[in-house]
């Protein structure tokens, strides 16, 4: 299955599907996602599968909670990191135990909005704020989302804004101090002082 591209994945899904074999659809269906993470269709297709083996009840499966709390730690160590692609496919690990966790949802959004995926992100952040009417932390994302559809030239900005912020960081660093001893010094400098005269020595026609 690893082989498989998105749409491959994506109807090996909808076969197991059809067959009732939920299982087997939701590890295509989530393959699917990993390999075209910008599918708006393949994302809604696994949220649905996954509700759908969970017989709607709204909590998951059994051993959902543990499992998310674990998730979510490796998570916020990939958020230092800025490691998108990981935090999104932890969440969607995640959701497929319980496809109604609203932290999750608001994770995976706020990692596609960073990889500019804005219509799954806008996806993920209205199922989050559905799932827990009047959060703010959910508002804000969903309206970030927004923005960024409308002018997205403002979120490149941010993003080469805090590079170039990045850049010069690094460029303040201290650097570290010459480990060459006065011995060595003085030898490079009767070397330089050669390699003058030879330059400035006039050249024989």
């Amino acid at each position: 299955m690893a082989k498989l591209t998105g749409p491959q994945n994506f109807r090996e899904g909808s076969k197991a599907s059809a067959k009732g074999d939920l299982e087997l659809a939701l590890s295509h269906f989530r393959e699917a996602v990993h390999r075209s993470p910008s599918s708006l269709p393949y994302r809604k297709t696994l949220r649905a599968t996954a509700c759908r083996k969970h017989r709607q009840n709204l909590v998951g499966s059994p051993n959902a909670s543990s499992v998310i709390i674990r998730l979510v730690v490796l998570i916020s160590d990939a958020k230092k990191k800025r490691e998108w692609h990981r935090i999104d496919r932890l969440a969607e690990e995640g959701l497929a135990l319980n496809p109604w966790h609203d932290q999750l949802h608001a994770l995976a959004a706020e990692a596609n909005l960073e990889r500019r995926y804005y219509e799954v992100a806008l996806f993920l952040a209205d199922t989050a704020r559905q799932l827990t009417p009047g959060n703010q932390e959910f508002e804000e994302l969903y309206q970030r989302i927004q923005e960024a559809m409308r002018n997205p030239a403002a979120k490149d900005r941010s993003i080469a804004e805090t590079s170039m912020a990045q850049g010069n960081a690094a460029q303040r660093k201290p650097t570290k101090k010459s480990t060459l001893t006065p011995e060595t010094k003085a030898k490079t400098k009767i070397v330089a002082k050669k390699s003058e005269k030879v330059d400035k020595a006039p050249r024989k026609a």
